[in-house]
């Protein structure tokens, strides 16, 4: 599935996480892949919640990041795409 502006991703059931500082570290409980998030892609993951779409995620990220819209929804939709791609996420 594509991801873009007006998507609205949610974690996926079997998907485990855990914050660690400014890193959140996410376990795959049925493939048992392991993944680490920087920062960035961290402080993503902590604002998603099944009700805010990848621009209203951009629009949190560009306020506290001070990041230009248009750069920060594509790395946003990158971001997102990748995590859906390994099934941590899914769009509604």
């Amino acid at each position: 599935m594509s991801v873009n502006e007006q998507s609205i991703p949610s974690i996926a059931h079997y998907a485990s996480f855990r914050s660690v500082g400014d890193e959140v570290f996410i376990l795959h409980l049925e493939t048992k892949g392991s993944y680490a998030l920087n920062e960035t892609a961290a402080r993503i993951w902590t604002l998603i919640d099944g009700q805010r779409s990848v621009g209203d995620i951009a629009q949190f990220i560009v306020a506290e990041y001070e990041i230009h819209e248009d750069e920060c929804l594509a790395a946003v939709t990158g971001i997102i795409g990748e995590l859906v791609d390994e099934k941590l996420l899914v769009i509604a």
